[in-house]
């Protein structure tokens, strides 16, 4: 006796018979199956949320079977996802890349395939993220439905550095000009570093290095100041937090000799690391210090 709840149906076989009165011989006539329906009602699904789920910030895509399993009480139950409150920020693409509408922050959308969609953060946008997920099963032969409690999805998109660059006021086929005492005024340049980070989750700092006529590293010439605070690289460069490029000025002294130097961008973004393209400033060589 196995029951009959998770039962949509069974098969009854019928045979007639007659049999003789006078001998008891039996003769069987043709087996018949009846297929006997119930109209079953739907027991509620189980939700299994995978926990401490973390995805990069430049993911294309979020798949749902990353953030939870459904489990149907009955594997004849049609199951539905009922999605809402997604956090700002965060989108709901099928295959097609159609973006579901939300018409409010109550609505809710039912997905019969979840398979077809998945999740997609904002370009350059990282943090935590959540969304509200309940299962309706239905058994499919008109028998009642069954809903789950509503439960909260959590999970987070780790950022990753995008890519910095240098705005230089500055026509990069010709030189500069050192000041009659021997000082450069890059803030005079208007130096700006920016990327395409969104969240504003990127620290920006503008590496300092300098090149021969080849453009190979070359050390930092002796008379060399600095009028903001600064720090090393691992390679000897050196490094000025972009709070001070309305400051920046350098000290190169009297020249001889056309001096070129290297500005590199770069951003860290939760300790990862990552340098733009090199800007190049061509200083003439100064007669005299005054």
């Amino acid at each position: 006796d196995i029951g009959l709840d998770n039962l949509s149906s069974f098969v009854l076989s019928l045979t007639p018979y007659t049999r003789e009165i006078s001998n008891g011989r039996i003769s069987y006539g043709t087996e018949t199956n009846l297929d006997i329906k119930f109209i079953r009602n739907a027991k509620k699904a189980v939700i299994d949320i995978i926990d401490d789920n973390k995805f990069d910030e430049d993911i294309l895509k979020i798949n749902f079977s990353k953030l939870f399993t459904v489990y149907p009480n009955n594997e004849a139950d049609n199951i539905s996802y009922l999605i809402s409150d997604l956090s700002a920020g965060l989108s709901l693409i099928n295959n097609n890349g159609n973006i579901a509408s939300f018409k409010d922050s109550q609505s809710i959308i039912q997905l019969d395939n979840i398979n077809d969609w998945f999740l997609k953060s904002n370009d350059h946008l990282s943090g935590s993220f959540s969304f509200s997920l309940s299962i309706l099963s239905d058994p499919g032969n008109g028998g009642l439905k069954a809903s789950t409690d509503t439960r909260k999805i959590e999970f987070d998109v780790t950022p990753v550095p995008d890519t910095p660059y240098l705005i230089l006021d500055h026509d990069p086929s010709s030189t500069v000009k050192l000041a009659y005492n021997g000082w450069l005024d890059i803030s005079k340049l208007t130096p700006i570093i920016n990327s395409n980070d969104n969240d504003g989750s990127e620290k920006y700092d503008l590496i300092l290095g300098f090149v021969d006529s080849s453009y190979v590293p070359i050390d930092i010439p002796s008379q060399f100041l600095i009028n903001v605070p600064i720090s090393k690289n691992d390679d000897g460069r050196l490094i000025v937090s972009s709070i001070y490029l309305n400051d920046l000025k350098l000290f190169l002294g009297e020249t001889t000799e056309e001096v070129i130097i290297r500005l590199t961008p770069r951003t860290n973004d939760s300790n990862l690391i990552k340098e733009g393209l090199d800007n190049f400033l061509r200083v003439e060589p100064n007669a005299s210090v005054k």
